[in-house]
C-alpha cells in the first residue's frame, strides 16, 4: 500500500497484524495528512506498525519520523524497530534538505527511555518480516547514486 503522496509504503500480509513502514514522509506541518490517513488505515484493518525501514537521509523520506513515533506513542503501540543503512563517513550529508544519521539516531532515543536507537543497517543484511505470508526476510542492497545511503530491498 502506498500512503496519499508520500514516500511511504505498509507491507503486510494475511499474518497478523503487524506492518512494516518504509520511509516516513515529510516533516511537519506536511506530515498533518499523512499521519491521518496512515492512522485511519491502522484503525481499520488493526495493523501495528513493528517495523520501519529508511531507505536514505533525504527529508522527504526520513523527515516525518519524529511524526510517525508521537502517532505510535500516542495510540499505545510497541515501539517499532528502526532501520537505516549507516551514510559512509566521508559523504555525511549537509543542507536542509537532509536530516544526518546522527540527528535521526538522537531523535529515536529521545522518543523513549527503552529506543536502543537506530539499527545500522550493512550490504546485505536481511531485515525479518514475520507479517509476510512466506515469512522471507527482505535483504538490503546499498545502491549508491540518488544519495550515498540509498538502500534497495528485496
Amino acid at each position: 500500500m502506498t500512503l496519499h503522496g508520500t514516500n511511504c509504503y505498509l507491507l503486510s500480509g494475511s499474518h497478523g497484524p503487524d506492518v512494516t513502514l518504509i520511509d516516513t514522509g515529510s516533516p511537519a506541518p506536511s506530515a498533518a495528512p499523512f499521519i491521518n490517513i496512515l492512522g485511519e488505515h491502522l484503525r481499520s484493518t488493526g495493523n501495528v506498525i513493528r517495523t520501519i525501514i529508511l531507505t536514505h537521509h533525504h527529508i522527504d523520506h526520513v523527515g516525518g519520523l519524529a511524526d510517525v513515533l508521537e502517532f505510535i506513542k500516542n495510540n499505545g503501540a510497541p515501539e517499532p524497530s528502526i532501520y537505516k543503512f549507516k551514510t559512509p563517513a566521508s559523504t555525511e550529508p549537509a543542507g536542509r534538505s537532509v536530516i544526518g544519521d546522527d540527528e535521526l539516531d538522537r531523535l529515536v532515543q529521545s522518543q523513549s527511555a527503552n529506543s536502543q536507537g537506530i539499527k545500522w543497517l550493512r550490504d546485505g543484511d536481511k531485515i525479518p518480516q514475520r507479517e509476510l505470508d512466506d515469512g522471507m526476510p527482505l535483504t538490503v542492497m546499498h545502491t549508491p547514486g540518488h544519495t550515498s545511503d540509498s538502500i534497495s530491498l528485496f
